[in-house]
């Protein structure tokens, strides 16, 4: 009878192990904040995160970036704000959204990110690709 156990052991450790694996990869697609990242950038920076929170553009007026929010790392960076804060957004942008136009300004996105450091310790994020948040297409022309 104890054997059997002993044969299940196995089973039961590779069950658990798959499980953990599982957990570790919703962890890392879970929607994180702009504040979290403030706060604890060296627990976001270098890993692919995802956002959400809406389009700015070059429109920043109502932005007030944290002491450690990097400037515009290039003349084609973008803002990017959620419900705890803003942020510059640099490599690329959604396609559909022109950071020149207003009438972009506020559509709803998510976005997968790096969040990067500068050499000052200044955060800013790497784009890898987003997309508009359903019931949003029509602000884009």
């Amino acid at each position: 009878m104890s054997s059997k156990y002993f044969l299940l052991l196995p089973i039961f450790f590779m069950l658990l192990c798959k499980s953990s694996q599982q957990l570790n990869e919703s962890q890392k697609s879970a929607t994180i904040t702009l504040k979290s990242i403030y706060e604890k950038p060296d627990d976001f920076i270098n890993q692919e995160h995802t956002l959400r929170g809406q389009f700015l553009g070059w429109s920043g007026r109502e932005c007030r970036l944290p002491e450690n929010a990097s400037p515009a790392i290039t003349r084609s960076d973008w803002l990017f704000r959620d419900a705890t804060g803003c942020i510059y957004v640099t490599g690329g942008r959604l396609s559909a959204l022109d950071p020149f136009d207003t009438s972009n300004v506020g559509v709803d996105i998510s976005i997968r990110v790096i969040p990067r450091l500068t050499d000052e310790k200044k955060v800013y994020l790497e784009f890898v690709e987003g997309s508009i948040i359903k019931g949003f297409e029509q602000k884009i022309k």
